[in-house]
């Protein structure tokens, strides 16, 4: 399936650094730490994109129980 261009959804990178090993830290389990980082995040101008990627990730992350 094609999105178009105009739709195409653009997601923060200025979160790179700590991005790296994000799904295997313990903060992807508390999303309301996240929604406040990308929350401060949109508030100084950090974020540049549509999507947080840390909340993309956090959201759709899936626990694996052993």
């Amino acid at each position: 399936m094609d999105i178009p261009l105009e739709k195409e959804l653009m997601f923060c990178t200025e979160c790179d650094a700590e991005l790296q090993n994000f799904c295997f830290s313990e903060d992807i389990i508390d999303i309301d730490i996240i929604k406040k980082i990308h929350a401060r995040c949109k508030e100084t101008g950090r974020f540049k994109g549509d999507v947080c990627s840390k909340l993309y990730i956090a959201l759709n992350y899936e626990l694996e129980v052993s």
